[in-house]
């Protein structure tokens, strides 16, 4: 049995009130619906239609509310014309916000967006976040300014000036999210949110906005209230029909669902109508494989989220293993080919752990380094922010390779030649290590993917050769035995060989720290 209500304190204890607001935990706020209807038109709208009447005469309506006492209290502080309690904090801030925005509550939204503003200082990244999730452009460019001015400074402190210091500041920001809680900043956040802050801090952008842009400035055509697939045989006509979860309506036959989909929920037991937790374009796409056993998916297989949406339905719902194989080999080159929106989409539609690790381990062929698709606006940050960490992890452990070999290359060389002769050490050509050092940098700041091959890299056998033996003829007297020459090639082959087999060792035991 529940505990029964606790009377809020005043004001929201008056007498005059004549609608109750219950919170989440119990409290119950006695409020005017004339104020509320003001304030919001959520509440408008509800007031507006017919109001059952309680089992008591002389009881106020009750409305049950998802904020707990705290948020709603300063919710409706906002709303009545009394003192209003000060939130300083974006902690504070942001439940109210959150709800005020939910019943599109102007003017308080207008008041905290000023507090929000006001909490810059103390907490960039918080604010930023919450500027984001309330669609506070305004807020969260000025919360962007204060990230990138923070994150240079902090920089500056402990990085020396080189060309990719801007990209170099981007660690920083990690840092700095890592301190304030990563998840905690990005719950909520969209992926495309996250990328533009990533651009606007190492100045790849000249501004930080909420939204794509120009991109999102074409509206897409509403879909269709109904659909019959142009594959279904005219004869007979088909007897039921799917409700999808972009309200498409696709007709189907009985039959073949019950043979094919028996695991789709029925919604209107008797009268043929089914749902599923899927968009009419995949729906299509599994009642092709139903009606032919196969998909015309290769027709649009750019479509990757659909195709993970198909795969993620014909998971959940049993089906043929030769009609579930038609869009898993498609998703497999998919995978292939483009493995940033593969993990972006098998992450958002609840793919098997699996198929979202081996899309992250494609992934680290790509340079994710201001790598931008549509789908990052429908992600979720921190799946985003995995698969960045995962890159750099994945870096890291390649910087370690060829950091160990560069550091190798003159103590191998010197080595080899005394064996023959008394070189003197200061002859030895360092052009290989200084490449090794250049592909080190340009690696451990994201110009180059963790999986790039080494003539990617510029350290491909032959570039080595090549300058090595470029600046030992430069300056070595023209008299030089030629064995000297075929030592460096020895020692860059066996340096090529050790670099891509210690690549190949760590990138094969790098994993994708998955959360869930």
């Amino acid at each position: 049995m529940s505990n029964p209500p606790i009377p809020a304190d005043a004001p929201f204890d008056q007498p005059s009130a004549d609608i109750v607001l219950r919170s989440a935990d119990h409290v119950d706020f006695r409020a005017h619906r004339v104020i509320l209807a003001q304030a919001s038109p959520f509440f408008a709208d509800m007031f507006s239609l017919p109001q059952t009447s309680p089992p008591d005469a002389s009881a106020l309506p009750v409305v049950d509310m998802s904020e707990d006492s705290k948020t709603l209290r300063r919710l409706l502080l906002l709303c009545y014309p009394v003192d209003k309690q000060e939130l300083d904090s974006v902690a504070d801030i942001a439940p109210v916000l959150a709800a005020a925005r939910k019943f599109d509550m102007e003017w308080p939204i207008r008041l905290l967006a000023r507090d929000l503003d006001a909490s810059l200082s103390r907490s960039p990244l918080h604010a930023w976040a919450c500027a984001c999730r309330s669609g506070l452009e305004d807020v969260a460019r000025r919360a962007a300014e204060e990230i990138k001015r923070r994150v240079s400074s902090k920089a500056a402190e402990t990085e020396d000036p080189d060309p990719d210091s801007c990209i170099a500041l981007l660690p920083t920001l990690r840092a700095a999210l890592e301190e304030e809680g990563l998840t905690d900043v990005l719950q909520g956040v969209s992926g495309g949110a996250y990328f533009r802050l990533r651009e606007y801090v190492r100045e790849a952008s000249p501004l930080f906005s909420i939204g794509p842009g120009s991109i999102s400035a074409v509206a897409d055509e509403p879909p269709p209230e109904r659909i019959r697939p142009g594959f279904l045989p005219p004869y007979p006509p088909p007897d039921a029909t799917i409700l999808c979860s972009d309200g498409v309506l696709v007709e189907a036959h009985e039959v073949i669902i019950a043979l094919r989909l028996p695991g789709i929920s029925i919604a209107t037991p008797g009268q043929g109508t089914y749902t599923l937790d899927a968009p009419s374009t995949a729906l299509v796409d599994i009642l092709t494989l139903c009606y032919r056993g196969k998909s015309n998916a290769p027709a649009h297989g750019t479509d990757i989220d659909g195709l993970a949406c198909v795969l993620a339905v014909c998971e959940k719902s049993p089906m043929d293993a030769q009609m579930f194989n038609a869009p898993r080999k498609l998703w497999d080159k998919c995978v292939q080919t483009d493995p940033f929106r593969a993990y972006l989409a098998a992450a958002k539609r609840g793919l098997g752990e699996e198929d979202v690790r081996v899309a992250a381990r494609k992934t680290l062929a790509i340079t994710l380094l201001g790598l931008y698709t549509e789908q990052l606006e429908d992600a979720e940050a921190m799946v985003y922010e995995r698969l960045l960490k995962y890159h750099h992890d994945a870096s890291i452990a390649v910087v370690g390779v060829l950091a160990q070999e560069g550091d190798n290359w003159s103590h191998k060389l010197l080595g080899r030649f005394r064996i023959h002769d008394n070189f003197p050490e200061t002859a030895l050509p360092m052009t290989p290590a200084r490449l090794i050092k250049d592909a080190t940098r340009k690696l451990s700041v994201g110009r180059y993917a963790p999986a790039s091959s080494l003539e990617v890299m510029g350290i491909g056998v032959s570039t080595p050769i090549e300058a090595a033996l470029q600046e030992w003829r430069s300056s070595c007297p023209s008299e030089t035995p030629k064995k000297y020459s075929n030592m460096i090639r020895d020692v860059l082959w066996d340096m090529d060989s050790t670099l891509r087999r210690g690549i190949r060792g760590v990138l094969d035991v790098a994993r994708l720290a998955l959360q869930t």
